[in-house]
């Protein structure tokens, strides 16, 4: 959801809970002044949430655990920070879309700046990297993730990194 229309969905909120009650200055700056960032930054550093949830996906493969921490790290700014989870849901569990966030992490942190070459590894991204993360890419077009597709049909499209 875009800042903008979280702030408008708030203000509804508050002006709906109000039960026609005016609200002081203060107190309508104050929920203005709330960001989705600073909304997953406060649940990113919970401590006790992303351990319960990191715990589920450890140990039990939780899906929801991982699209739900997925979310808090994605959202509150420190998605490459999701990499080792991406990487042990992957790996252990199998999850198509953990697949996917090891390659957008990967390609994140190895892509050119420039927007008119979408998808392409810079020129210092060794080649075990490309591979590792194009691996990964293929799995989650395997399990089904359609962007997994779309950027598979591009590299074949374009002959990139040879794809089989």
């Amino acid at each position: 959801m875009k800042i903008k229309e979280f702030v408008v969905v708030v203000f509804f909120i508050i002006c709906a809970s109000c039960n026609d009650k005016k609200m002081n200055q203060a107190e309508i700056k104050k929920h203005d002044d709330v960001s989705t960032g600073s909304v997953y930054s406060d649940e990113y550093n919970n401590k006790e949430k992303t351990d319960k949830l990191l715990n589920k996906i450890v140990h039990e493969g939780d899906t929801t655990a991982y699209n739900k921490l997925a979310e808090i790290y994605f959202l509150s700014g420190h998605r490459l920070s999701f990499l080792y989870v991406s990487i042990l849901m992957a790996n252990k569990h199998k999850y198509s879309q953990a697949y996917y966030d090891v390659y957008n992490c990967l390609y994140n942190l190895n892509s050119k700046n420039d927007n008119n070459e979408e998808w392409i590894f810079n020129e210092n991204t060794d080649k075990e990297t490309i591979k590792y993360a194009l691996d990964c890419l293929k799995k989650a077009e395997k399990g089904g993730v359609p962007e997994a597709k779309k950027i598979l049909k591009f590299y074949r499209d374009k002959e990139l990194y040879k794809i089989e």
